[in-house]
């Protein structure tokens, strides 16, 4: 059986999400992934992983409000209230924190449970 992980790195972290699970970024101790960066937000940004598209949003989408230090994507500012498609090996910057996402194909059969095992990059 085929299962869709979402990896994100950043400064030397590498952290894995299933399908279906929505993370926030920001300064804020709540967030999925914390930065302590003075450019950064409480809730700067959030990520929704899904198999048939994942995207990154600016800003936090329960009070509505964006982020002013924006999101920084393929040479595009993002500012507003935006949903921007996350594609398999695209790179964004939040702050002065580059982050890298990859999205991987866990094959649980060969694997046991045990997720280090059956990864396989899906941009092949």
């Amino acid at each position: 059986m085929n299962e869709t992980v979402h990896e994100i790195k950043f400064n030397k972290e590498t952290r894995r999400f299933p399908d279906g699970m929505t993370i926030f970024v920001g300064r804020d101790a709540q967030c999925s992934i914390q930065i302590n960066d003075t450019g950064v937000s409480r809730v700067h940004a959030y990520l929704v992983f899904s198999r048939h598209g994942s995207y990154l949003g600016n800003g936090n989408p329960l009070t509505q409000k964006p982020s002013k230090n924006g999101i920084f994507m393929k040479g595009v500012f993002y500012r507003g209230l935006d949903i921007i498609p996350l594609r398999a090996n695209e790179e964004f910057l939040i702050g002065s924190t580059t982050f890298f996402y990859k999205k991987l194909r866990m094959d649980t059969s060969k694997g046991k449970g045990d997720e280090t095992i059956g990864l396989e990059d899906t941009t092949s």
